[in-house]
């Protein structure tokens, strides 16, 4: 065997040794993903208030949470699904990004979604109230929109009071006048498309394995001296 063989050899072992890491690194991620399906939750809109003592005036903001499908809950009272947050930003315009220290999460009940305190009972602080059809039957568990609608913006004074990493925060009320705003849920590929790419890198390593085994032999036979 030539050189270049042996070169053309070694590439494609290395090929093969990256695609059966790649399968095995996709293979423990989909298994994990089986337990646990990340949704992000991200809310727009416009207001005003005070951050840490320091009057604000009206301004965009965006409301990013992080959370796990498998932690939603049915309400006991009245029907509504929510899922307390594992984390939550929010950004500011000209003010910055900061994180929330009180916990949070999301609600869905009667075609409206609500940024709130966390647990059943928390108040509601942003209501959205997209097109009736889109959030009729939706639980929480599944990407959607952004779903544009009016926000409103109420009980940021509720006890206890929101804490941030930029201190304590508080909204004023938007009664009346509520202001545009939207609506986004994003989640996490499902874990039979982790599977059906980790299968796929294995065919492929299979596949590839067997070409260069194929080529080695060919490569042998062909610099075999002639009796």
């Amino acid at each position: 065997m030539g050189p270049g063989s042996r070169a053309t050899n070694r590439g494609n072992m290395g090929n093969l040794a990256q695609v059966v890491r790649l399968a095995a690194i996709v293979a423990v991620v989909s298994a994990g993903a089986t337990w646990a399906r990340p949704i992000e939750f991200v809310y727009t809109g416009v207001g005003g208030g005070a951050l840490n003592g320091v009057p604000f005036a009206a301004s965009n903001f965006t409301i990013t949470e992080f959370a796990d499908t498998s932690n939603r809950q049915s309400c006991t009272v009245g029907i509504c699904t929510f899922i307390d947050d594992t984390s939550a930003t929010i950004t500011i315009s000209d003010l910055g990004t900061f994180h929330f220290l009180t916990p949070t999460r999301t609600v869905v009940s009667g075609g409206v979604v609500f940024f709130a305190h966390a647990g059943e009972f928390g108040p509601n602080l942003y209501d959205l109230v997209p097109d009736p059809p889109a959030l009729d039957n939706y639980m929480l568990d599944a990407s959607i929109g952004p779903l544009f609608a009016f926000g409103l913006l109420n009980q940021w004074t509720a006890s206890p009071l929101i804490d941030t990493t930029g201190g304590t925060m508080i909204f004023d009320d938007t009664n009346g006048q509520d202001s545009p705003g939207s609506f986004q849920a994003i989640l996490v590929p499902e874990p039979q498309s982790l599977a059906l790419l980790a299968a796929g890198a294995l065919v492929l390593g299979w596949s590839l394995r067997k070409r260069t085994w194929f080529a080695t032999r060919s490569a042998t036979r062909v610099q075999e001296p002639e009796i």
